[in-house]
């Protein structure tokens, strides 16, 4: 698989995103460029999941069964910068939030929901995948093999969150 570099194209484009349980990044408050900038800085790879939410079972499935399993929780905290991108339709989306995730859409190519990208700290695409019936043990073990060891925390990376 070819990898592709983002560049400085994510300071055009802003996401519609919520929260995880591993603390992830809100894109109506921060653009993809400083996310990708935590990325960098911090050296976790950015993990960016596209979930149609309520309408899409495959969606509502990894959700249940990978993404909020305590095991990729906890990878999560440990090795990601985490986005999730949700289409929804209620409550209905505002048009800012719809124009934000039609950029996105369109930026990264969405065809299917879920769709998962994970990006490196150097702003390269990793990894791109639909659906996969894995249980959330088996998904952060196929991640860990992608992004090795846990980057090293400075002691005050949870005070310098973006979001804050």
């Amino acid at each position: 698989m070819a990898r592709q570099s983002l560049g400085k194209i994510g300071a055009l484009f802003m996401a519609l995103a919520y929260p995880l349980a591993a603390d992830p990044l809100d894109l109506l408050k921060t653009d993809l460029s400083m996310a990708l900038g935590e990325a960098a800085s911090t050296g976790r790879h950015l993990h960016i999941a596209f979930i149609g939410e309520g309408w899409s079972m495959t969606s509502n499935r990894f959700m249940e069964t990978v993404l909020q399993s305590e095991t990729s929780i906890a990878f999560a905290e440990a090795h990601l910068v985490q986005i999730e991108v949700r289409s929804r339709r209620k409550p209905k989306l505002t048009k800012a939030e719809t124009a934000r995730l039609q950029s996105l859409v369109i930026h990264f190519d969405i065809k299917s929901w879920p769709t998962v990208i994970l990006i490196g700290p150097d702003g390269t695409e990793v990894l791109r995948h639909g659906y996969k019936d894995l249980s959330g043990e088996a998904y952060a073990a196929t991640l860990q093999n992608l992004v090795g060891p846990a980057p090293e925390q400075s002691p005050n990376s949870d005070q310098t969150r973006l979001m804050k």
